[in-house]
């Protein structure tokens, strides 16, 4: 059997590196027809005028962006899947991994409602949200001190993951 990675560790390191990119066209594409849509389409005056705050309008379209994304991190289960196959991983490693998939993803969902908001086509919003989700992307990658965090915290899981393997 072949290695389930460099460092022969069950673990989502792949994953890791690839996610921020996958985030940044994941996002804006589920969230790119969220507001502009409704202004297209003039609803979003009628939305306006149901018997419900302009909160719970904002929370109700925010669940259901965050359930169309939690329903694609789902999907992506299947890697958890192929490691166990390969070999035992840190359950509570995954679990972490994918929470911080998770809240990383809502995180950046509010941007891509900023972006379906200020605009009436969804192919503006699109590239907007490309933009905006792209800014935290960036500065991991730039900033020296997030970049330092960022490797310190890959070395505690690796280390973690190999005390306990």
């Amino acid at each position: 059997m072949g290695n389930s990675s460099p460092n022969n560790l069950a673990n989502l390191d792949q994953l890791n590196r690839m996610f921020p990119i996958l985030l940044l066209f994941i996002v804006p594409a589920i969230t790119m027809a969220a507001w502009s849509d409704e202004r297209k389409q003039g609803t979003d005056e009628l939305l306006f005028t149901l018997p419900a705050s302009d909160v719970e309008i904002l929370l109700g379209k925010f669940a259901a962006v965050v359930g169309v994304y939690t329903v694609a991190l789902a999907f992506s289960l299947s890697h958890i899947i192929v490691l166990w196959s390969l070999g035992s991983p840190d359950w509570g490693l995954m679990f972490a991994t994918y929470f911080g998939y998770w809240l990383a993803g809502c995180a950046l969902l509010s941007a891509g409602m900023l972006a379906s908001s200020l605009t009436s086509s969804s192919s503006v919003a699109f590239v907007l949200g490309v933009i905006l989700c792209g800014i935290p992307a960036y500065l991991i990658d730039k900033l020296p001190f997030a970049r330092a965090s960022f490797r310190r915290c890959r070395w505690a899981n690796n280390s973690a993951i190999s005390a306990w393997g």
